[in-house]
Formats: structure tokens, sequence, C-alpha cells
């Protein structure tokens, strides 16, 4: 594919997911006690202490929050984050959520569940057409399973209709009397507790257990430090956009009026900065002698990194912000500007939640970002030297 049709569709994904999720009237609350209810046009996004959704949308749901608790709700992709997450009379097509304790009480899901958690209980009401993919330290599978079931945890326990293969590596596995595995069941568990009634159509395969307890608390030891460090990096993130967006407004407009202006051409700058300085500072290292000019230039590079996100958040909160003042494009307060850069960043989070879709909006996202500010940044550099009689020299 041609550089230009690569432009194209990433600008294309860049609009229809990005701006054009603040435009088009999506229905955003976040608070400390977050509710919505009724029918919606499009995607619905939610963030609090606590969150209450019962709604239908013919779009996707995102929610994170401490409690979240959704019933009734219909939608498309149902993503959740957040500590204690109940889900009840669903009809959605996928549904994706992490948390501490994940219930799945009753409803209908179309296609594949995935999900993470301390606890995940998956009740007898529930029917999943597609497959499940579940991890957590205690897992239980009631629910029917229409395809494959992959889990991975401390205790794992079937005890339903499942309609394809069962892959399970756990410490213990529990195969209760209503267990009916179609497939064949492939497990890697110390204790295997298999009801007589428990029906398996396919072979059953056992293999070795791996390396005991030690490799199981490393592991969850590395995967609890990976995760606050993300949760870390991530905040920090956050930070260093609000700040920047907040201390350098002359830069971030300018940015934005150039992202408006050229929003292909910005973007074609970044997509090749992106491509072109790896490249070039690889090559310098090999040069050997040009390994401090590379230095130079990576951290430059660095530098400009968080002002590139900081870029475009600042350009998709002024998007957002637009229907709503009546001031158009006239630059905000700083109070304004904050509040707008916070549910800008908040939407692109949300929205990187989101498989494939989510990566590549923020690739967009970020080399937008990176063409404006290298370019903004050049003009500044590039500025001829005053005079000194310019700027009042003594004699």
């Amino acid at each position: 594919m041609a550089p230009r049709g690569i432009l194209y569709i990433l600008t294309i994904l860049l609009v229809l997911v990005s701006a054009g999720a603040v435009l088009a009237g999506v229905q955003t609350r976040v608070g400390e006690a977050v509710e919505i209810t009724g029918t919606h046009d499009d995607m619905v996004f939610a963030a609090g202490g606590e969150v209450r959704l019962d709604l239908d949308t013919p779009d996707d749901v995102f929610a994170m929050g401490g409690d979240i608790v959704a019933r009734a709700t219909r939608a498309d992709h149902l993503t959740l984050a957040g500590g204690n997450l109940s889900i009840s009379d669903v009809t959605v097509s996928d549904i994706l959520v992490a948390g501490g304790e994940i219930t799945l009480l009753s409803g209908a899901i179309a296609d594949d569940v995935i999900a993470a958690g301390g606890r995940v209980d998956i009740q007898a009401p529930v029917r999943i057409d597609g497959a499940a993919v579940l991890s957590g330290g205690d897992i239980t599978l009631d629910g029917t399973v229409g395809a494959q079931v992959r889990a991975a945890g401390g205790v794992v326990r079937l005890n339903s209709s499942i309609g394809g293969d069962v892959d399970i590596e756990a410490r213990r596995l529990v195969l209760g009397p209503q267990a009916r595995i179609s497939g064949s069941l492939t497990h890697r568990s110390e204790t295997l507790e298999l009801d007589p009634a428990a029906v398996i159509t396919g072979e059953t395969i056992a293999l070795e257990p791996r390396a005991g307890p030690k490799f199981e608390r490393l592991m969850g030891r590395a995967a609890i430090g990976l995760a606050i460090f993300g949760s870390l990096l991530l905040a920090g993130l956050v930070i260093v956009l609000l700040v920047t967006v907040c201390a350098l407004p002359g830069l971030m407009e300018n940015s934005r009026a150039m992202v408006n202006d050229q929003p292909l051409a910005t973007l074609g700058i970044g997509f090749l900065i992106t491509l072109a300085i790896p490249a070039l500072i690889g090559i310098l290292f090999i040069t050997v002698v040009g390994i401090p000019l590379g230095l130079l230039i990576a951290v430059m590079y660095g530098a400009l990194v968080p002002l590139a996100f900081a870029a475009a958040v600042y350009v998709i909160a002024m998007r957002g912000r637009r229907p709503f003042s009546a001031a158009g494009d006239t630059p905000p307060r700083l109070p304004a500007r904050l509040l707008w850069s916070v549910l800008a960043t908040i939407i692109l989070v949300l929205i990187g939640l989101v498989p494939f879709i989510g990566p590549a909006v923020w690739l967009v996202a970020f080399m937008t970002g990176l063409g404006a500010i290298a370019t903004q940044s050049w003009k500044a550099l590039s500025q001829p030297a005053r005079p000194l009689e310019a700027l009042g020299r003594r004699v």
C-alpha cells in the first residue's frame, strides 16, 4: 500500500474513533458516583468510585471504577475495569473485564468473554455463544459456553456444557457433575477432581506440572510488579500530559491550529519522524563515531514523546469543547483547559483498552501530535536572532 494510502487510513481512524467520539455526542460521565440509564445512540464512557449502568445502545460501553454494576445493559462490546464488577441480565456481543472480583450473574453474550481478576465467577444463567478466556486466582464456570474455554488460575471449577476444547492450567482443577465437554480436555494441574457424572467427548491430555510453588510465587509477584509499574507509569504520563497542556499554552495552541489546518500533512510529518529518527539513531550507533550525536538525538526524541501526546490530547479536548462553547476556537482559560484535557485523556485511555483499534488510535494520536510539535519546535529554533539593539542594549 502506498504511503499516502496508509496516511489516509490512519487519519480516518483518528477522526472516526478519537475526535469523532468526542464530537458525536458521546455519553460521558465522570464523578464519585455515576449512573447512566436509558437509551443512547453512541458510545458510552463512565468513570467513578461507584458506577451503575442500566442502558441500551447499539455501540460500545466502557467503564472504570471501584465498584461497577451493569444491569439490563444492551450494547455491542462491554468493557469494564475496576475493583468489584457485577454483571446481570446483559445482552452484548463481547465482554472484556478486569478487576478484583468479577461476577457474571446472567445474560447472553453473542461472541466471546475475556475476564481477568482475583475471583471470576460465571454463574449458570449466563450463555456464551463464543469462547471464554479466563484468568484469576479462583475461577468458577457454571455458565454455558458454545466454543472453546481457556483458563489459568489457582483453582478452576467447571460445571457446565462447553461446545469446544478446554485448555486449563491450574493448581487444582475440578470438573463437576454437570460438566459436558464436547471437545478434548488438555490440562496442566497438580490435582484433578473429576466427578463420575462429568462427560468428556474427546481426549483427556495431562501435561506435566510446571516448576512448583516457587515458580508460581515468582510469576505472581512479577505480574503484580508489572501491574504496579504499569499503573504508576500511566499515572505519571497523565500528569506530564496535563502539566504540559497547562504550562505551554502557546505551543499547544499553535499545534492545534496546525492540526486543524493541515491534518494530513501533520500526520505525514509525524509518520516520517517516527520511522526515520529510530533508524537514524541506529545508524549513528553502528558507526561508533556517531554515538554522541545519536545519544543527543535520542534524548531530544524522548523529550518530544510526552509533548506529542500532550498536543494530541489538547487537539481532542478543544474539538470536544467547541460545540459547548460560544467562544468557538478562542483559547480557554486555565481551568477550562485543564478540565477538557482531563476528559480527553480519559477518553484516550478508554479507547486504548479496545483491542486492535485502541493501539491504532494511540499510534495515530502520537504521530499527529509529534508532527505538530516537531514542526512548531523547528519554527521556534529557526527564527533569526534578534539584534542587540532590539533588545535594548546599553552602551
